[in-house]
């Protein structure tokens, strides 16, 4: 099995230490998933201290994940960044301080925080999800790093 493939395992499995070996082995950073989804994209819905390894070795904050779905007679086109793909899950007490945390350390990585405003599928919008969520801290960290309420409320 390639490095790559390992890498990608051993991110789903949570096993730190594997990782970090794999990475020091020289896994490409920018292994995919069957999906076409980067290593970066499977660490932050996984473990923060995988996402900080992953970071150290040069994960891009902005990488780009396209899916596609079938609705009735269209397709659906909808694209995320590793910060939206982590927000849109619900928090749950289990894992709110890991997102929280994750949060951060894409952020402080240069993550984009007005992309996670907007989620182009039917009328969802990121910003709906966080505040469903009940979670204030997540709404203080993405206003701290530069999100507008404006820009997120508006709609093309």
């Amino acid at each position: 099995m390639s490095l790559e493939k390992q890498l990608i395992r051993a991110i789903k499995n949570r096993n730190v230490g594997k990782v970090r070996s794999l990475l020091k082995k020289g896994a490409n950073i920018s292994a995919k998933t069957n999906d076409g989804m980067s290593a970066i994209f499977v660490a932050v819905t996984k473990n923060k201290d995988i996402v900080q390894l992953l970071l150290d070795y040069g994960a891009d904050v902005n990488d780009q994940f396209t899916d596609f779905a079938r609705s009735n007679d269209s397709t659906i086109v909808r694209t995320y960044m590793p910060i939206t793909f982590m927000l849109m899950g619900k928090l749950n007490e289990n894992d709110k301080r890991d997102k929280i945390d994750i949060l951060k350390l894409l952020l402080q990585a240069g993550a984009n925080p007005c992309t996670t405003c907007v989620y182009e599928d039917a009328d969802g919008i990121i910003l709906v999800s966080i505040l469903s969520n009940a979670n204030p801290e997540i709404l203080f960290l993405l206003l701290t790093f530069g999100a507008e309420l404006r820009t997120c409320l508006e709609r093309d």
